[in-house]
């Protein structure tokens, strides 16, 4: 009764700010590249980080350079931090956060955290027109400049919800948990009720979520005209070793191995793990965003001699963050294995690239 009457007070407070943003009573800060929003509508683990890299090397794939702009959750410092300016890396994990990190080292394009996603948008707009004037500067006829520069674009790490900023595209993750409990916080996981997908683009289908019974939750008349459905998948790609970052030639887990994770799904990692028949002797789950100590590492590791396993097998996401870890693990010859996670689209592939270039 309680968590009811807390979320009908929650839902007030979003749904009247919102009005205000239909209404245009609250300012909307226009950007002048394009900007693409990547969010969902609930709290917790959707798969928005792998699909933030899937839209950014689509449009690698087709010479557009993106920046990445979030708040970088849970990350050791504050205000703006340029963790990567599309040349080189220039900020630690602790400053960056552990997802923009691995943006940053995973795909080597702007990066940039700040509380203030407005203020980090009209930064990675500044690093852009640097790299114009340099060019410029390079290339003295028109047709050369034209030649060797490209387009560019803003991609909104967790910006559904971030409605100061006006985006060209609207990708939302909805995913099976999140529709067969569709009650805001605090009684279930939506930031805001389902009726807000009327605002999306493109609505992403995560792990199994079904269109029946995204149908049965949202009216279609809600939904945009245009607006595109497609499904998709989480899917683990091939371990690789930590510090050489090259895919393992030998199965490293055949004495098993340790899990580490400090994600908001911890039990998907170990699935997928057991999936590939790796046998976990033990499982280290922190909690979401955890920073480890030295204190944590050496009991990690002491756990791996008790059970007599060499292999620690954990995320892409915890790998920024235990890489300053490298010479104790090496001095105890323990490796660490990292599973990237990439997204698969199983449905609507080809209308949602048609959506991504559509707004250049």
């Amino acid at each position: 009764m309680l968590l009811k009457k807390i979320e009908q007070i929650y839902g007030y407070f979003v749904e009247k700010r919102n009005a205000e943003f239909d209404a245009g009573k609250l300012e909307v800060m226009t950007i002048e590249y394009p900007v693409i929003s990547v969010g969902n509508v609930s709290a917790g683990g959707t798969g928005k980080s792998p699909f933030v890299q899937l839209v950014a090397r689509e449009f690698l794939k087709h010479s557009i350079a993106p920046a990445i702009v979030s708040r970088g959750y849970r990350r050791k410092s504050r205000g703006e931090v340029v963790v990567c300016d599309g040349l080189q890396i220039l900020a630690g994990v602790e400053q960056a956060g552990d997802e923009l990190m691995m943006h940053a080292e995973s795909l080597g394009v702007v990066v940039i955290a700040n509380e203030n996603k407005g203020s980090a948008a009209q930064k990675a707009v500044e690093i852009f027109k640097e790299r114009d004037d340099e060019a410029r500067q390079r290339f003295t006829s028109k047709e050369d400049y034209a030649l060797n520069t490209v387009p560019r674009c803003i991609i909104i790490d967790d910006g559904f919800q971030h409605r100061k900023i006006h985006r060209d595209l609207d990708i939302v993750l909805i995913d099976h948990a999140t529709l067969q409990n569709p009650f805001l916080l605090p009684r279930g996981r939506l930031r805001e009720p389902l009726d807000s997908l009327k605002r999306a683009d493109v609505i992403v289908l995560m792990n199994g979520a079904q269109r029946f019974t995204l149908k049965k939750h949202v009216q279609e008349n809600l939904l945009k005209e245009n607006c595109v459905i497609i499904e998709a998948q989480t899917v683990a790609g091939e371990f690789y070793d930590i510090n050489s970052r090259q895919t393992f030639k030998i199965n490293p887990f055949r004495s098993g191995c340790v899990a580490i994770s400090t994600i908001a799904q911890p039990e998907r990692f170990i699935k997928t793990l057991e999936g590939r028949e790796i046998e976990v002797h033990h499982h280290f789950a922190f909690k979401d965003h955890y920073w480890f100590s030295e204190g944590d590492i050496k009991k990690i590791i002491q756990k791996c001699e008790l059970l007599q396993t060499n292999v620690i097998a954990t995320t892409e996401k915890d790998a920024v963050k235990l890489r300053k870890f490298k010479d104790l693990f090496n001095s105890f010859k323990v490796s660490v294995a990292v599973l990237p996670i990439r997204i698969e689209i199983s449905e609507g592939r080809d209308e949602f690239l048609k959506k991504l270039t559509e707004i250049f």
